[in-house]
């Protein structure tokens, strides 16, 4: 004979509703949290000598961008040739420009309306927004994952796909001032400090799909 249960009963087999709905908040929390932390943005630590004096060895709290590196991805591409092919076409462009800006300039002298006091933190915002609306560029800061061990590092990039750099020394090996072209798909990173600093001239190009996410300003200590 079938028995219907009683709310009671039903109630004790869901568990109390106020609680339930915690929970789901809670999952719906950490969910967005993870994904913000993992796809967007990220605040880590970032410590060192190798930095240094961008980064003060005893560590600096950053702010990372992870979304636009790979909404953008590399400035020109990542593949060398492309990116030589487009580098070439913007040298043009601009140089087209100022010629054109020369023949029109009046040469008039201007005072600045505006006192350079106040364009130290103005200029600082337009950059933290170039950064988060262009791709990854030559004198960016980023963080990889190590090529070689667990971990990551903090470097700046000095060279794209394509870029011949050359080191001023590399550190394990005999090749010092030989050019080397990056290749397709890798950044050329190098310290602040080279003087004291492990990165592309000891471990070669690194591949960009290490890339962790770009730096964009220090949160702490303000200074």
């Amino acid at each position: 004979m079938f028995q219907q249960p009683s709310p009671q009963s039903t109630m004790d087999t869901l568990g109390d509703p106020s609680t339930t709905l915690w929970t789901v908040r809670a999952l719906l929390a950490a969910g967005i949290v993870y994904t913000a932390t993992e796809y967007v943005a990220d605040i880590t630590l970032c410590e060192g000598p190798s930095m240094s004096p961008t980064i003060r060895p005893s560590g600096d709290i950053i702010l990372l961008d992870k979304w636009s590196p790979r909404r953008y991805g590399l400035q020109y591409g990542s593949d060398g040739g492309q990116r030589a092919q487009r580098a070439r076409q913007a040298q043009d462009a601009f140089l087209r420009k100022q010629t054109v800006d020369r023949d029109d300039a009046d040469h008039v002298w201007h005072e600045p309306r505006i006192p350079v006091s106040d364009l130290i933190g103005k200029a600082s915002w337009r950059e933290v927004w170039r950064q988060v609306t262009s791709p990854l560029q030559v004198g960016d800061v980023v963080v990889v994952h190590h090529p070689s061990r667990k971990g990551t590092v903090c470097k700046r990039v000095l060279g794209l796909p394509g870029d011949q750099v050359l080191p001023e020394r590399v550190l394990g090996s005999g090749v010092r001032g030989r050019l080397v072209v990056v290749p397709d798909g890798h950044l050329w990173l190098e310290g602040d400090n080279p003087a004291n600093s492990a990165d592309s001239r000891s471990y070669g190009p690194v591949p960009a799909a290490l890339l962790v996410g770009r730096v964009l300003f220090r949160v702490w200590p303000l200074r």
